[in-house]
Parts: C-alpha cells; structure tokens; sequence
C-alpha cells in the first residue's frame, strides 16, 4: 500500500508504516521517488506467499517489513520453502550496506533510515528491470538492519548472475542526497546456490548466503 501525505500530515507518515503501508512519501517529492514507489508496492502486490501453519493469511500478507516495505527474511525463507520440489535450483544473493551505523551516528536515524529505504527502492527498481526477461521467478527481502537478499527460484546462467551481482553492489557507486548532505554508502555481496529438491532446507540456504556475505565484509567494498 502506497500512502501520500502533504507536508503537514508528515507526522503521521510512522503511524501509516505501522498501520500496513508499504510506502510513504510526504510531499514534495520528486518523479523518481514516486515511480520507484509505485514500483515498489506493484511488486509487493505480485507476491504470492502463502499463510504458515495455524497464522491467518492476512498475517502473513500484511507483515511486509516497516521501513522499507519488502518482504521480511521470515517471508523469504517461506517462499523459498515453497520453491523447493518445482525449482530445479536456489539462489540467495545476499547484499550488505556498509557505513549505515556511521550515517546514524553523524545524522541521526531518520538520515539513516532513510538511506535504507533509498536503498530498498533501487534495488526493487534494479532487480525488476534485470530479471524482466528472465524465467526465474525471484523475491526480494530486508534480512537485517542493513542487509538485504534477493532469492531466486530456476537455473540462472552465470552472465546473468554476473551481470546482476555487479548491478547489486553498484548501487553504492553513486551517493544519495537526503536533507542536503551527501550520503556515501558501500556494498558487498554474498552468493550461495543449491539444487531445489536437495538442499538440507531453506534456512540453511540463507545461512549459507550469509556466511558468503561475511568473507565478501573481509574484501574491498564491493567484494563480491
């Protein structure tokens, strides 16, 4: 859900995130904003994820995360739980924002939020734009304070994987303007795979792309 709110309704934007939007914008905001929200809430609508065991369904569909409005690491892990006896392969891409703790203590939560949900909104752009083509069905989720995964569900050819690992950690080659300062952020990427009917589970699966991500944290920014 897509809320817009005129600057002097701007205190209510925390209470419309805690009521179920997905996205908030207070006006004014520019075109770019509001295409990547719109964006981002068309492909939260797109998600199929089903209720868990003895949890209402509108539980599940509503407990997006807050902040940014994708989907929450519980919510990956059930959707690639779901992939598993149809996909012949799983892919977690696990990506890291570095620097968030240092813009937070500089400038506050709200600079450092807002840079999450920057963030949030490019890679929901990126990955719509690249995998457009592609016949893997995929999911984007917020795992952590400052870390993101993208699951991916078929065979992926690796100058698709490539391609897309390097999209994911540039989106930190260009710095964010928010409040008039400029915000510079680092990335790195994990990466784990495995045969969809032959993985020990989804969880280990996630582990897996976060183990992944933590030699990547040992590299330069944008190790992958």
């Amino acid at each position: 859900m897509l809320v817009l709110l005129s600057r002097s309704d701007a205190g209510e934007a925390e209470r419309m995130r805690e009521a179920g939007a997905t996205r908030v914008l207070v006006s004014p905001f520019n075109t770019d904003a509001f295409g990547n929200a719109l964006h981002l809430t068309a492909r939260l609508a797109d998600l199929q994820i089903s209720p868990g065991e003895g949890e209402p369904a509108a539980a599940q569909t509503t407990r997006s995360d807050l902040l940014t409005g994708l989907a929450t690491g519980d919510q990956l892990q059930h959707w690639l739980t779901q992939q598993q006896d149809s996909a012949p392969s799983l892919m977690v891409m696990a990506l890291g924002v570095g620097r968030i703790g240092v813009i937070n203590a500089a400038y506050g939560r709200s600079v450092a939020d807002e840079s999450l949900r920057r963030v949030a909104a490019q890679l929901a752009s990126l990955a719509a734009d690249f995998m457009a083509d592609a016949p893997q069905h995929w999911l984007l989720a917020r795992m952590a304070a400052a870390e993101f995964a993208i699951g991916i569900a078929g065979d992926i050819e690796q100058e698709l994987q490539d391609g897309l690992s390097r999209q994911l950690v540039s989106i930190a080659a260009t710095p964010f303007i928010i409040g008039g300062r400029e915000i510079h952020l680092t990335a790195r990427l994990g990466i784990a795979t495995a045969p969809g009917k032959h993985i020990e589970s989804a969880e280990s699966l996630i582990r897996q792309g976060s183990a992944a991500l933590a030699a990547s944290r040992a590299a330069e920014p944008g190790a992958i």
